[in-house]
């Protein structure tokens, strides 16, 4: 029996030792999960941090997209603005060169009449020596006018 209670004894001081190695390998494992979750927590936190980064320069994309659009949109309307312009220019040259045509023509029918120097009395040019009337400048011969009466 006393053979038997030292190797009981024996035994549970095995045991005793096996469960404190396992208990030694317990705190280390608990040890390196603590630090596990401690880096996965930082990891966690840099991929929160980088998601908003992320998320932020979408943002400017955006942003940076939609300015491209308005100035595409900006630049057609200053292109279409442009051509009425061009278009409203012409328009105007065409009527400036009517108006000098009118004004021209206006100033050869006009060429003819002497004004006296009170202003208040228009005459025919006299006839040529030969009894012809005389043409205007722009080439048209003059009407005749009637007599007035005395």
């Amino acid at each position: 029996m006393i053979q038997s209670a030292a190797v009981t004894q024996r035994e549970t001081t095995d045991l005793i030792d096996a469960n404190q190695t396992v208990a030694g390998v317990m705190d280390d494992l608990t040890s390196a999960i603590e630090q596990v979750s401690t880096v996965i927590a930082g990891n966690m936190e840099r991929t929160e941090e980088a998601a908003t980064g992320i998320r932020e320069a979408l943002q400017v994309v955006e942003n940076v997209a939609a300015i491209s659009q308005e100035n595409a949109a900006s630049a057609e309307r200053v292109a279409e603005s442009t051509r009425e312009v061009s278009e409203q220019a012409k328009e105007v040259q065409h009527a400036a060169a009517a108006l000098t045509t009118i004004a021209g023509e206006l100033q050869g029918s006009t060429a003819r009449f002497k004004i006296d120097r009170d202003g208040d009395q228009a005459t025919e040019p006299e006839p040529a020596a030969d009894g012809r009337r005389t043409a205007d400048p722009t080439g048209r011969p003059q009407p005749r006018r009637r007599a007035q009466a005395a």
